[in-house]
């Protein structure tokens, strides 16, 4: 038992002293944050380009006369796109998710 708990004992200290040596591995949850950053700015810019694309040709004036343009109701296209981007950007992160959680099973 006590050769066991030996071997053990120094497989873990060969496990942190390989971790401690690989510098990728500490990058990771910054990799990580960076990219779900830029997914999910990537997925702000396209749901504003699709709301905005067919901005409603009447005009409201408000009190002091100054003209505002409406968003109109959303056609089936635009609504097909939207679910399509959501999708994507919660696939995406499900996926950065599964490869941090895999690095971080390794580690």
């Amino acid at each position: 038992l006590q050769e066991a708990t030996d071997l053990a004992v120094e497989c873990i200290e060969w496990s942190c002293k390989a971790v401690l040596e690989t510098p990728s591995l500490k990058l990771e949850p910054v990799m990580a944050l960076s990219t779900r950053i830029v997914v999910d700015l990537a997925c702000v810019a396209v749901i504003s380009m699709i709301l905005t694309s067919e901005l409603e040709k009447e005009v409201i004036h408000n009190h002091n006369g100054q003209q505002h343009w409406i968003i109109p109701c959303q056609s089936e296209k635009q609504l097909a796109m939207l679910a399509a981007v959501g999708f994507w950007g919660l696939w995406t992160n499900m996926i950065i998710t599964a490869i941090s959680d895999f690095v971080n099973m390794i580690i």
